[in-house]
């Protein structure tokens, strides 16, 4: 008789061509400790050619199986994952990278991970992976060891450790301290409840390209309320095999703008910053604090004096100004003959000017935002960026002249001897 419990859990792994790979997953998959009915395992092929179908059906009498299948119109790892969503029957989500090897407990360290009643998602460490620079001797000791004595072996080897492994070893791998944890979420190695899952909307399946659909993901989650977790226990260790990294590199760049495109906000902004030209030392954690300290220390400043004598001061007839770094600037406090577009960094401001005139008002750091091209005579850069200004100056001074044919930035901005 078939057993027709529903499983805790459902490990959701998108393939594409890597059936080899597969069988040794699967077949690490096979060997875990937990009965293997309480959990089901869904291949989700994103158009294979290869034995990927029949990988699947060897395994049929050692898991509790699926596979589901899209038509192969290019990179659309995002939609594999949400198919393979659709088809899970447990109330929790795994979701795997091909050719990865789990640990013997890894489906039971995710159950456990979600055990309390706290909205969470949890990521597990994926060893092993680093494009950039691989640990040569993995495959072999892969070959040689199996996952769990190579994970005995070298977890103590910095070469080998999953890239986020050392920065969480310090935090005793409690992330409830980080103000952007959002950005560590990969799905290689992810898991979240399949109602908290289906209620963010799943992975948007517009990104069709390498990099940035888990992150995007991530963002969603902490931001509907739910906490990011380490499950240090549910690892698994990537099988090396060759990969276009310079063309995954090029993709992640664009695809970190279109986070930004999906969630215009400051954060993203300087995530988009970073991410999209390889500026990514320090760390964005540490940009991001730094950001959330300064929006703090700038509440105080007043620049309505400023910004009315920079109009002045320009002599000639601007219809349209744009401020950025407002602050609590109100329309009826400038001249009456232009229109004016309100920009800040403190979304307080921007809430506060709310309902007071007609302006459009953007929330923006000033980094890049949605305004058109040469669509305002004036830019006005404040002295509320002067604490930004060393490390987004540039940035943000090309938006300005991006969007303005005149800008005028405030002398407090200015190097000393440019005074």
């Amino acid at each position: 008789m078939i057993d027709q419990r529903r499983p805790q859990a459902s490990i959701i792994i998108p393939t594409y061509n890597r059936a080899p790979f597969l069988e040794r997953q699967l077949r690490s998959l096979a060997g875990q400790h937990l009965d293997r009915e309480e959990f089901e395992v869904i291949v989700a092929d994103d158009g294979s050619t290869d034995e990927t179908r029949d990988v699947v059906r060897k395994f049929t009498r050692l898991l509790r199986i699926n596979y589901v299948y899209q038509e192969d119109r290019g990179f659309r790892v995002a939609r594999a994952r949400n198919l393979g969503a659709r088809a899970a029957t447990s109330p929790l989500l795994i979701f795997l990278d091909a050719g990865t090897l789990t640990g013997r407990d890894f489906v039971q360290s995710h159950i456990d991970a979600h055990a309390d009643d706290d909205r969470k998602f949890a990521v597990g460490f994926t060893h092993g992976y680093n494009p950039w620079q691989p640990y040569r001797p993995l495959a072999h000791l892969l070959e040689e060891l199996g996952p769990d004595e190579t994970m005995r072996r070298c977890l103590g080897d910095a070469g080998f450790q999953d890239l986020r492994y050392s920065r969480y070893e310090r935090l005793k791998f409690d992330l409830s301290g980080l103000v952007a944890p959002w950005v560590d979420c990969w799905s290689g190695n992810l898991s979240v409840s399949t109602t908290d899952f289906t209620s963010a909307g799943g992975f948007d399946e517009s990104f069709e390209s390498w990099g940035g659909e888990d992150l995007e993901l991530g963002y969603r989650l902490t931001k509907a309320g739910l906490a990011m977790r380490v499950a240090a226990d549910a690892w698994c260790i990537e099988i090396p095999h060759d990969r276009d990294q310079a063309a995954n590199d090029l993709a992640g760049r664009s695809n970190s703008w279109k986070v930004w495109d999906r969630h215009p906000a400051p954060e993203t902004e300087i995530f988009g910053a970073m991410y999209g030209s390889g500026r990514i030392e320090p760390s964005f954690e540490h940009e991001y604090a730094t950001f959330l300290a300064w929006r703090e220390a700038a509440a105080p400043i007043d620049v309505r004096h400023e910004v009315r004598a920079a109009i002045t001061a320009t002599r000639s007839a601007a219809a349209r100004v744009a401020v950025i770094g407002c602050g609590a600037v109100l329309e009826d406090m400038l001249p009456r003959d232009s229109a004016y577009t309100l920009i800040d960094f403190d979304a307080e401001f921007i809430g506060n000017l709310q309902g007071h005139s007609p302006s459009p008002r953007v929330h923006a750091l000033g980094i890049r935002t949605p305004l058109r091209t040469a669509s305002h005579d004036l830019v006005i850069v404040t002295s509320r960026l002067r604490g930004l200004w060393k490390r987004w100056g540039p940035d943000i001074l090309q938006e300005a002249e991006r969007i303005g044919t005149h800008t005028l930035v405030s002398d407090s901005l200015k190097p000393t001897d440019a005074r």
